[in-house]
Protein backbone atom coordinates (compact mmCIF):
# COMPACT_ATOMS: atom_id res chain seq x y z
CA UNK A 1 0.00 0.00 0.00
CA UNK A 2 1.51 3.32 -1.05
CA UNK A 3 1.37 6.69 0.63
CA UNK A 4 -1.36 7.94 -1.75
CA UNK A 5 -3.79 5.20 -0.62
CA UNK A 6 -3.07 5.97 3.02
CA UNK A 7 -3.83 9.64 2.43
CA UNK A 8 -7.14 8.85 0.66
CA UNK A 9 -8.19 6.48 3.46
CA UNK A 10 -7.38 9.12 6.05
CA UNK A 11 -9.51 11.70 4.26
CA UNK A 12 -12.43 9.29 4.06
CA UNK A 13 -12.25 8.46 7.74
CA UNK A 14 -11.96 12.11 8.74
CA UNK A 15 -14.94 13.28 6.57
CA UNK A 16 -17.92 14.30 8.75
CA UNK A 17 -20.75 11.81 8.57
CA UNK A 18 -24.25 13.12 7.59
CA UNK A 19 -26.57 12.07 10.41
CA UNK A 20 -29.54 12.37 8.08
CA UNK A 21 -28.36 9.35 6.18
CA UNK A 22 -28.76 7.30 9.35
CA UNK A 23 -32.25 8.78 9.94
CA UNK A 24 -33.66 7.62 6.60
CA UNK A 25 -33.94 3.95 7.50
CA UNK A 26 -35.49 4.91 10.83
CA UNK A 27 -38.08 7.12 9.14
CA UNK A 28 -38.92 4.44 6.61
CA UNK A 29 -39.28 1.92 9.41
CA UNK A 30 -41.51 4.29 11.38
CA UNK A 31 -43.71 4.91 8.35
CA UNK A 32 -44.02 1.20 7.72
CA UNK A 33 -45.04 0.56 11.32
CA UNK A 34 -47.51 3.54 11.46
CA UNK A 35 -51.10 2.29 11.85
CA UNK A 36 -53.10 2.38 8.63
CA UNK A 37 -55.84 4.56 10.14
CA UNK A 38 -53.27 7.16 11.08
CA UNK A 39 -51.86 7.22 7.55
CA UNK A 40 -55.36 7.65 6.13
CA UNK A 41 -56.12 10.39 8.66
CA UNK A 42 -52.95 12.20 7.72
CA UNK A 43 -53.87 12.03 4.02
CA UNK A 44 -57.43 13.22 4.65
CA UNK A 45 -56.21 16.17 6.70
CA UNK A 46 -53.74 17.07 3.95
CA UNK A 47 -56.46 16.87 1.28
CA UNK A 48 -58.87 18.87 3.43
CA UNK A 49 -56.35 21.62 4.07
CA UNK A 50 -55.55 21.72 0.36
CA UNK A 51 -59.25 22.02 -0.46
CA UNK A 52 -59.76 24.84 2.04
CA UNK A 53 -56.76 26.65 0.59
CA UNK A 54 -58.12 26.25 -2.96
CA UNK A 55 -61.59 27.49 -1.96
CA UNK A 56 -59.96 30.42 -0.20
CA UNK A 57 -58.09 31.35 -3.37
CA UNK A 58 -61.31 31.18 -5.43
CA UNK A 59 -63.15 33.27 -2.82
CA UNK A 60 -60.41 35.87 -2.92
CA UNK A 61 -60.44 35.93 -6.71
CA UNK A 62 -64.24 36.40 -6.82
CA UNK A 63 -64.10 39.25 -4.33
CA UNK A 64 -61.40 40.95 -6.39
CA UNK A 65 -63.56 40.64 -9.54
CA UNK A 66 -67.03 41.36 -8.05
CA UNK A 67 -67.29 44.57 -5.98
CA UNK A 68 -69.08 44.47 -2.66
CA UNK A 69 -72.66 45.68 -2.22
CA UNK A 70 -74.79 47.62 0.19
CA UNK A 71 -78.13 46.09 1.08
CA UNK A 72 -80.99 47.09 -1.23
CA UNK A 73 -83.64 45.33 0.77
CA UNK A 74 -87.08 46.91 1.03
CA UNK A 75 -87.10 50.04 3.12
CA UNK A 76 -89.67 48.42 5.32
CA UNK A 77 -93.17 47.08 5.81
CA UNK A 78 -96.06 49.50 5.32
CA UNK A 79 -99.16 48.65 7.38
CA UNK A 80 -102.41 49.45 5.63
CA UNK A 81 -100.80 49.39 2.17
CA UNK A 82 -101.71 46.77 -0.39
CA UNK A 83 -98.06 46.79 -1.46
CA UNK A 84 -96.95 45.77 2.05
CA UNK A 85 -93.23 46.29 1.32
CA UNK A 86 -91.62 49.44 -0.07
CA UNK A 87 -88.12 50.61 -0.84
CA UNK A 88 -86.57 53.38 1.19
CA UNK A 89 -87.43 56.98 0.36
CA UNK A 90 -84.55 58.97 -1.21
CA UNK A 91 -82.26 55.99 -0.69
CA UNK A 92 -78.62 56.05 -1.78
CA UNK A 93 -76.86 52.69 -2.10
CA UNK A 94 -74.20 51.00 -4.18
CA UNK A 95 -74.83 47.55 -5.62
CA UNK A 96 -71.69 45.84 -6.90
CA UNK A 97 -70.14 49.28 -7.16
CA UNK A 98 -73.07 50.76 -9.15
CA UNK A 99 -75.19 53.57 -7.63
CA UNK A 100 -78.78 52.67 -6.75
CA UNK A 101 -80.95 55.67 -5.91
CA UNK A 102 -84.63 56.10 -5.17
CA UNK A 103 -86.81 59.20 -5.22
CA UNK A 104 -89.01 60.48 -2.41
CA UNK A 105 -91.72 58.02 -3.46
CA UNK A 106 -89.38 55.08 -2.93
CA UNK A 107 -88.94 54.10 -6.58
CA UNK A 108 -85.74 53.89 -8.60
CA UNK A 109 -85.54 57.16 -10.44
CA UNK A 110 -83.41 60.28 -10.79
CA UNK A 111 -86.50 62.51 -10.74
CA UNK A 112 -89.52 62.86 -8.50
CA UNK A 113 -92.83 61.35 -9.56
CA UNK A 114 -95.85 63.60 -9.68
CA UNK A 115 -99.58 62.96 -9.79
CA UNK A 116 -99.88 66.07 -11.92
CA UNK A 117 -99.22 65.51 -15.60
CA UNK A 118 -98.15 68.18 -18.11
CA UNK A 119 -100.59 68.78 -20.96
CA UNK A 120 -98.03 67.78 -23.57
CA UNK A 121 -96.93 64.58 -21.81
CA UNK A 122 -97.78 60.92 -22.16
CA UNK A 123 -97.03 58.77 -19.15
CA UNK A 124 -96.20 55.07 -18.93
CA UNK A 125 -96.02 53.18 -15.64
CA UNK A 126 -94.06 49.95 -15.41
CA UNK A 127 -94.83 47.56 -12.56
CA UNK A 128 -92.48 44.68 -11.74
CA UNK A 129 -89.98 43.17 -9.32
CA UNK A 130 -86.20 43.17 -8.91
CA UNK A 131 -85.69 42.21 -12.57
CA UNK A 132 -87.29 45.55 -13.48
CA UNK A 133 -85.75 47.62 -10.67
CA UNK A 134 -82.33 46.69 -12.10
CA UNK A 135 -80.07 46.88 -9.04
CA UNK A 136 -76.44 46.54 -10.11
CA UNK A 137 -77.10 48.07 -13.55
CA UNK A 138 -76.41 51.79 -14.17
CA UNK A 139 -79.62 53.82 -14.24
CA UNK A 140 -79.03 54.88 -17.85
CA UNK A 141 -78.89 51.22 -18.90
CA UNK A 142 -81.97 49.76 -17.18
CA UNK A 143 -84.92 48.75 -19.32
CA UNK A 144 -87.28 51.55 -18.33
CA UNK A 145 -84.71 54.31 -18.96
CA UNK A 146 -83.92 52.86 -22.38
CA UNK A 147 -87.61 52.44 -23.13
CA UNK A 148 -88.36 56.07 -22.29
CA UNK A 149 -85.63 57.22 -24.66
CA UNK A 150 -86.87 55.02 -27.51
CA UNK A 151 -90.50 56.07 -27.11
CA UNK A 152 -89.47 59.72 -26.90
CA UNK A 153 -87.56 59.42 -30.19
CA UNK A 154 -90.53 57.68 -31.82
CA UNK A 155 -92.99 60.41 -30.75
CA UNK A 156 -91.49 63.78 -31.71
CA UNK A 157 -93.23 66.73 -30.17
CA UNK A 158 -94.53 64.65 -27.27
CA UNK A 159 -93.06 64.63 -23.81
CA UNK A 160 -92.62 61.02 -22.64
CA UNK A 161 -92.44 59.95 -19.01
CA UNK A 162 -91.81 56.34 -18.01
CA UNK A 163 -92.30 55.71 -14.29
CA UNK A 164 -90.55 52.63 -12.93
CA UNK A 165 -92.70 51.37 -10.03
CA UNK A 166 -90.81 48.09 -9.58
CA UNK A 167 -89.83 46.87 -6.12
CA UNK A 168 -87.51 43.95 -5.44
CA UNK A 169 -89.28 40.95 -3.91
CA UNK A 170 -92.71 41.90 -5.23
CA UNK A 171 -94.95 39.29 -6.83
CA UNK A 172 -98.25 39.40 -8.70
CA UNK A 173 -100.32 40.11 -5.58
CA UNK A 174 -97.93 42.99 -4.79
CA UNK A 175 -98.25 44.26 -8.37
CA UNK A 176 -101.99 44.61 -7.95
CA UNK A 177 -101.36 46.54 -4.73
CA UNK A 178 -98.93 48.87 -6.53
CA UNK A 179 -101.49 49.59 -9.24
CA UNK A 180 -104.23 50.35 -6.72
CA UNK A 181 -102.09 52.20 -4.15
CA UNK A 182 -100.11 54.50 -6.44
CA UNK A 183 -100.16 53.41 -10.08
CA UNK A 184 -103.55 54.67 -11.16
CA UNK A 185 -102.97 57.87 -9.18
CA UNK A 186 -100.16 58.82 -11.55
CA UNK A 187 -102.77 59.02 -14.36
CA UNK A 188 -100.90 56.80 -16.83
CA UNK A 189 -101.69 56.58 -20.53
CA UNK A 190 -100.24 53.06 -20.68
CA UNK A 191 -99.65 50.37 -18.05
CA UNK A 192 -96.90 47.81 -18.55
CA UNK A 193 -96.77 44.76 -16.29
CA UNK A 194 -93.42 42.96 -16.25
CA UNK A 195 -93.77 39.45 -14.85
CA UNK A 196 -91.02 37.01 -13.95
CA UNK A 197 -92.80 33.62 -13.99
CA UNK A 198 -90.05 31.87 -12.03
CA UNK A 199 -91.38 33.26 -8.75
CA UNK A 200 -94.16 35.82 -9.34
CA UNK A 201 -97.00 33.28 -9.30
CA UNK A 202 -96.34 32.06 -5.76
CA UNK A 203 -97.41 34.73 -3.23
CA UNK A 204 -95.28 33.29 -0.43
CA UNK A 205 -93.36 36.55 0.01
CA UNK A 206 -96.64 38.43 0.27
CA UNK A 207 -97.87 36.10 3.00
CA UNK A 208 -94.60 36.43 4.92
CA UNK A 209 -94.84 40.21 4.72
CA UNK A 210 -98.42 40.18 5.97
CA UNK A 211 -97.46 37.94 8.86
CA UNK A 212 -94.56 40.23 9.78
CA UNK A 213 -96.83 43.28 9.74
CA UNK A 214 -99.45 41.58 11.91
CA UNK A 215 -96.76 40.68 14.45
CA UNK A 216 -94.84 43.98 14.57
CA UNK A 217 -97.41 46.68 13.78
CA UNK A 218 -97.59 49.17 16.66
CA UNK A 219 -99.56 51.82 14.82
CA UNK A 220 -96.49 53.95 14.14
CA UNK A 221 -96.35 53.74 10.36
CA UNK A 222 -93.47 52.22 8.44
CA UNK A 223 -91.91 49.19 10.10
CA UNK A 224 -88.16 49.07 9.48
CA UNK A 225 -86.84 45.57 10.20
CA UNK A 226 -83.33 44.96 11.55
CA UNK A 227 -80.64 44.32 8.90
CA UNK A 228 -80.90 40.79 7.60
CA UNK A 229 -77.85 38.53 7.47
CA UNK A 230 -77.18 35.66 5.11
CA UNK A 231 -75.12 33.69 7.59
CA UNK A 232 -71.42 33.14 7.05
CA UNK A 233 -71.86 30.24 4.61
CA UNK A 234 -74.42 31.94 2.37
CA UNK A 235 -72.36 35.12 2.37
CA UNK A 236 -69.42 33.37 0.73
CA UNK A 237 -69.05 34.38 -2.90
CA UNK A 238 -67.94 30.89 -3.84
CA UNK A 239 -71.19 29.42 -2.48
CA UNK A 240 -73.28 32.02 -4.32
CA UNK A 241 -71.34 31.43 -7.54
CA UNK A 242 -71.19 27.64 -7.64
CA UNK A 243 -73.86 26.47 -5.18
CA UNK A 244 -76.72 26.25 -7.73
CA UNK A 245 -74.54 24.39 -10.24
CA UNK A 246 -73.39 21.89 -7.62
CA UNK A 247 -76.97 21.29 -6.53
CA UNK A 248 -78.09 20.82 -10.13
CA UNK A 249 -75.25 18.35 -10.73
CA UNK A 250 -76.18 16.48 -7.55
CA UNK A 251 -79.78 16.24 -8.71
CA UNK A 252 -78.75 14.91 -12.10
CA UNK A 253 -76.99 11.97 -10.47
CA UNK A 254 -79.75 11.53 -7.90
CA UNK A 255 -77.72 12.55 -4.85
CA UNK A 256 -79.68 15.62 -3.74
CA UNK A 257 -83.23 14.45 -4.39
CA UNK A 258 -83.82 13.00 -0.96
CA UNK A 259 -81.99 15.80 0.83
CA UNK A 260 -83.33 18.91 -0.85
CA UNK A 261 -86.70 17.84 -2.20
CA UNK A 262 -87.90 18.83 -5.67
CA UNK A 263 -85.96 21.47 -7.58
CA UNK A 264 -87.33 24.99 -7.90
CA UNK A 265 -88.17 24.38 -11.54
CA UNK A 266 -90.04 21.17 -10.76
CA UNK A 267 -92.03 23.01 -8.10
CA UNK A 268 -92.78 25.78 -10.59
CA UNK A 269 -94.03 23.26 -13.15
CA UNK A 270 -96.36 21.69 -10.60
CA UNK A 271 -97.64 25.13 -9.59
CA UNK A 272 -98.85 25.74 -13.14
CA UNK A 273 -100.03 22.26 -14.04
CA UNK A 274 -101.94 21.64 -10.81
CA UNK A 275 -103.10 25.27 -10.45
CA UNK A 276 -102.74 25.17 -6.69
CA UNK A 277 -104.22 27.64 -4.22
CA UNK A 278 -101.21 30.04 -4.50
CA UNK A 279 -101.63 29.99 -8.27
CA UNK A 280 -105.35 30.73 -7.93
CA UNK A 281 -104.65 33.74 -5.73
CA UNK A 282 -102.20 35.11 -8.29
CA UNK A 283 -104.69 34.44 -11.09
CA UNK A 284 -107.40 36.35 -9.24
CA UNK A 285 -105.00 39.27 -8.73
CA UNK A 286 -104.21 39.30 -12.46
CA UNK A 287 -107.90 39.27 -13.30
CA UNK A 288 -108.55 42.24 -11.04
CA UNK A 289 -105.48 44.01 -12.46
CA UNK A 290 -106.92 43.75 -15.97
CA UNK A 291 -110.40 44.82 -14.86
CA UNK A 292 -109.08 47.95 -13.16
CA UNK A 293 -107.15 49.11 -16.23
CA UNK A 294 -110.11 48.43 -18.52
CA UNK A 295 -112.50 50.33 -16.25
CA UNK A 296 -110.09 53.27 -16.27
CA UNK A 297 -109.80 53.08 -20.05
CA UNK A 298 -106.03 52.64 -19.88
CA UNK A 299 -104.27 50.28 -22.35
CA UNK A 300 -102.41 47.53 -20.53
CA UNK A 301 -99.74 45.16 -21.82
CA UNK A 302 -97.98 42.39 -19.91
CA UNK A 303 -94.57 40.97 -20.73
CA UNK A 304 -92.95 37.76 -19.46
CA UNK A 305 -89.26 38.18 -18.67
CA UNK A 306 -86.99 35.16 -19.25
CA UNK A 307 -84.79 33.67 -16.56
CA UNK A 308 -80.99 33.67 -16.62
CA UNK A 309 -80.40 30.35 -14.90
CA UNK A 310 -81.90 27.91 -17.42
CA UNK A 311 -81.76 27.44 -21.18
CA UNK A 312 -84.51 29.27 -23.05
CA UNK A 313 -85.86 26.08 -24.63
CA UNK A 314 -86.20 24.58 -21.15
CA UNK A 315 -88.07 27.65 -19.90
CA UNK A 316 -90.53 27.66 -22.78
CA UNK A 317 -93.06 25.10 -21.40
CA UNK A 318 -93.62 26.93 -18.11
CA UNK A 319 -93.52 30.37 -19.73
CA UNK A 320 -96.18 29.18 -22.20
CA UNK A 321 -98.39 28.13 -19.29
CA UNK A 322 -97.86 31.55 -17.71
CA UNK A 323 -98.79 33.19 -21.00
CA UNK A 324 -101.99 31.16 -21.15
CA UNK A 325 -102.86 32.08 -17.56
CA UNK A 326 -102.55 35.81 -18.26
CA UNK A 327 -104.73 35.51 -21.34
CA UNK A 328 -107.37 33.67 -19.34
CA UNK A 329 -107.20 36.53 -16.84
CA UNK A 330 -108.06 38.94 -19.65
CA UNK A 331 -104.62 40.49 -20.14
CA UNK A 332 -102.69 41.04 -23.34
CA UNK A 333 -99.35 39.31 -22.89
CA UNK A 334 -96.15 38.68 -24.83
CA UNK A 335 -93.31 36.38 -23.81
CA UNK A 336 -89.92 37.94 -24.49
CA UNK A 337 -88.12 34.59 -24.79
CA UNK A 338 -88.21 34.70 -28.61
CA UNK A 339 -86.53 38.10 -28.62
CA UNK A 340 -83.74 36.81 -26.41
CA UNK A 341 -83.28 33.71 -28.56
CA UNK A 342 -83.05 35.95 -31.65
CA UNK A 343 -80.35 37.99 -29.91
CA UNK A 344 -78.19 34.86 -29.85
CA UNK A 345 -77.10 35.19 -26.23
CA UNK A 346 -76.84 32.42 -23.66
CA UNK A 347 -78.88 33.03 -20.48
CA UNK A 348 -75.74 32.75 -18.37
CA UNK A 349 -74.04 35.43 -20.49
CA UNK A 350 -76.76 37.88 -19.43
CA UNK A 351 -76.30 37.44 -15.68
CA UNK A 352 -75.33 40.48 -13.67
CA UNK A 353 -72.06 38.92 -12.53
CA UNK A 354 -70.50 35.65 -11.40
CA UNK A 355 -72.50 35.47 -8.16
CA UNK A 356 -75.83 37.07 -9.11
CA UNK A 357 -78.18 35.88 -11.87
CA UNK A 358 -80.19 39.10 -12.00
CA UNK A 359 -80.19 40.84 -15.40
CA UNK A 360 -77.12 42.56 -16.76
CA UNK A 361 -77.10 45.79 -18.77
CA UNK A 362 -77.18 43.71 -21.97
CA UNK A 363 -80.26 41.84 -20.74
CA UNK A 364 -81.94 45.20 -20.11
CA UNK A 365 -81.04 46.38 -23.60
CA UNK A 366 -82.55 43.31 -25.26
CA UNK A 367 -85.67 43.57 -23.08
CA UNK A 368 -86.17 47.26 -23.84
CA UNK A 369 -85.80 46.77 -27.58
CA UNK A 370 -88.15 43.78 -27.56
CA UNK A 371 -90.78 45.66 -25.54
CA UNK A 372 -90.53 48.72 -27.77
CA UNK A 373 -90.94 46.63 -30.92
CA UNK A 374 -94.03 44.95 -29.48
CA UNK A 375 -95.57 48.27 -28.44
CA UNK A 376 -95.02 49.75 -31.87
CA UNK A 377 -96.34 46.72 -33.74
CA UNK A 378 -99.43 46.51 -31.52
CA UNK A 379 -100.19 50.19 -32.13
CA UNK A 380 -99.97 51.00 -28.44
CA UNK A 381 -97.76 54.05 -28.98
CA UNK A 382 -100.39 55.58 -31.25
CA UNK A 383 -103.22 54.62 -28.88
CA UNK A 384 -101.35 56.17 -25.98
CA UNK A 385 -101.03 59.52 -27.78
CA UNK A 386 -104.66 59.44 -28.94
CA UNK A 387 -105.85 58.73 -25.44
CA UNK A 388 -103.88 61.65 -24.07
CA UNK A 389 -105.30 64.05 -26.67
CA UNK A 390 -108.86 62.97 -26.03
CA UNK A 391 -108.57 62.89 -22.24
CA UNK A 392 -110.63 65.49 -20.38
CA UNK A 393 -108.67 68.17 -18.54
CA UNK A 394 -107.84 67.35 -14.91
CA UNK A 395 -110.35 68.54 -12.36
Amino acid sequence: MNAEDDTSRARTQSKPRDCRDDDLPKKAEAAATMPRWRRWLFRMVAVGLGGVFAVGLVELGLRLVVPSSDSVASGGYLPGSLRQTVMGSSMRRRVYGVPFETNASGFRSQREYSREKPADAVRVIVIGDSFTAGAGVPFADICTTRLEKMIDEALPGVRVEVYNLAVGGHQIVHHLGTLKDVGLGYRPDLVLLFIYPANDFNPRAYDLSRSYIETHDRGQGLIVPPPSTRGWLRSLYVVRAFGPQLEAAARRIGVADDLAGPSAYEGLTRLFTERTTPWQRSFEALTEFGQLTREAGIPCQAFLLPANWRRYEDQQPVWSMAEQALREAGLNVVSLIDGFVAAGCSPHDLQLNLIDDHPSAEYNRIAAESVFDELRQAGLLRRMVERRRSAPPPK
